[in-house]
Formats: C-alpha cells, sequence, structure tokens
C-alpha cells in the first residue's frame, strides 16, 4: 500500500464505472460470490479526460485508489468464467502488514479452463501531450496452473498470476493492447512481455515507456490488473499509470 510518488500534482480521472447504471462495484470473496464481468472497454469510456499542462510540467499518478487503502473503491471487478468449467474466482481486498495496509488479492480454481479474476479502471484519458507515461505495481505470485503460463503459445491467452493490460487508441484511432505479466514458471517458451518472479515473495514493475509504442497511443481507454489461467493465486499493490512528462 506504500505510495508511490513522483511529483507533487495529481490529474483527475473519469471512472466511467461509477456513472454507468447497472455497474454496481463489487467484491468477490472467497465463498464463491460473483460480481458482473466488466463490459469491452470501449463500452465503459463516455468523455476524455484531456491531460494538459505547460511544457515541461511534472505530475503524478492517474488511477483512483492505486494502493487499495480504500478497498475496491474506484475499481471495477473484472470476472471472466467459462461456461464449461467456471470455478471459482476471488477478488477482494486483504490486509498485509508489511505492506502498510490492504492489498489486491485474487485467486481462481477450476477443472482445468481459463478464466480471469482482476480489477480494472476505465479512464478515457487523452494523452496526446504526455511524453513518458509509464504502468507501475507490485505483484505477489504463490500458485499458478494453466497450459500457457508465461505466455509462450501466441495462440492462447497469456497466462499468469499477475497481469496488467492497457487497452488505448492509437494516432490512427485504431483500438490497441498493451500487457505485462508475471509467472513463476513458464509452461513452455516465455512470451517477452512476461517476467518470471520467485513464488511468495513481492516484485516491482516499471514499464517502458509506452508514449514509445508502435502504434503510439492518443488515449488511455482502460487498465486492467488481474490474473488468468486454470488456477492461481496472485496480489497486486501500488498499481498506477505514471505520468511523468508533458510535451
Amino acid at each position: 500500500m506504500r505510495r508511490t510518488v513522483w511529483c507533487a500534482a495529481a490529474i483527475a480521472v473519469v471512472v466511467c464505472a461509477l456513472a454507468l447504471g447497472g455497474c454496481d462495484l463489487l467484491a468477490v470473496g472467497s465463498g464463491g460470490e460473483t460480481g458482473e464481468v466488466a463490459p469491452p472497454p470501449d463500452e465503459q469510456v463516455e468523455d476524455q479526460n484531456e491531460v494538459g499542462g505547460d511544457e515541461g510540467m511534472m505530475t503524478g499518478g492517474s488511477l483512483v485508489n492505486p494502493g487499495f487503502e480504500d478497498g475496491l473503491d474506484g475499481w471495477r471487478v473484472y470476472d471472466e468464467k467459462p461456461t464449461r468449467s467456471p470455478g471459482n474466482n476471488v477478488i477482494e481486498t486483504t490486509p498485509w502488514e508489511a505492506r502498510g495496509g490492504d492489498v489486491l488479492h485474487i485467486a481462481r480454481t477450476s477443472e482445468a479452463d481459463g478464466g480471469g479474476a482482476g480489477v480494472e479502471q476505465a479512464i478515457a484519458m487523452d494523452v496526446t501531450g504526455v511524453k513518458d507515461l509509464r504502468v507501475v505495481y507490485v505483484g505477489y505470485v504463490n500458485y499458478e496452473d494453466g497450459g500457457n503460463i508465461g505466455g509462450g503459445d501466441p495462440q492462447w491467452y497469456p497466462e499468469g498470476g499477475a497481469q496488467v493490460r492497457v487497452f488505448y487508441t492509437d494516432e490512427d484511432g485504431v483500438k490497441q493492447e498493451w500487457y505485462h505479466g508475471m509467472c513463476m514458471v513458464p509452461t513452455g517458451a516465455l512470451d517477452p512481455n512476461f517476467q518470471q518472479v520467485p513464488d511468495n515473495e513481492w516484485t516491482r514493475f516499471e514499464s517502458e515507456n509506452l508514449m514509445e509504442l508502435d502504434p503510439k497511443p492518443a488515449s488511455i481507454d482502460n487498465i486492467r490488473f488481474h490474473g488468468f489461467g486454470w488456477g492461481f493465486d496472485a496480489m497486486f499493490d501500488d498499481c498506477n499509470l505514471m505520468i511523468a512528462e508533458f510535451e
């Protein structure tokens, strides 16, 4: 829950999950009660939240409640279960004394069928004037099960206990995705966007500058922190999208 602070000012973001009718924010507990599956990012986005500022201005994090100090407030549940073997997903916050408070805990069990669990925010943020944009989070993985752990087979969705996925619109108006994942032991080759981490240890991740992606982002639509696979057990803390510099 330790806050990552790059600079003094934080920008306001639009969290469309709070504006859409009928889309309550729910925590999913170990008893198997499930929240509503989040709609696609382009259905969640309403108004653009422009990011402006003087040349060289430095700002901070863009997400609401990044350290889960307020439980799941500001976050929307991502709860994906296949029809054949729905299994049981857990999405909740839990105390972790060494990190100073609550962290996000996600888990899944199933009869060998992939599903996902986590949280997300739809932010609809114009980044055309941003020079440096990075994803940061601290992840912890202590269990994983699946057929594509580490994402080595491009025919299948990458599996791993701690993943982040950024949904964005490029300068030509085309929807794009960028992702990163953590896993303990890959089932095959390791996707270049994944990293192998020790089990039962907190690992901090900071992405490359997303403004250097090709295609280049024009707006950030949605960001999701989650696990995916037949089974997993993982935790997240200090999940944020950091704007370091404006042009």
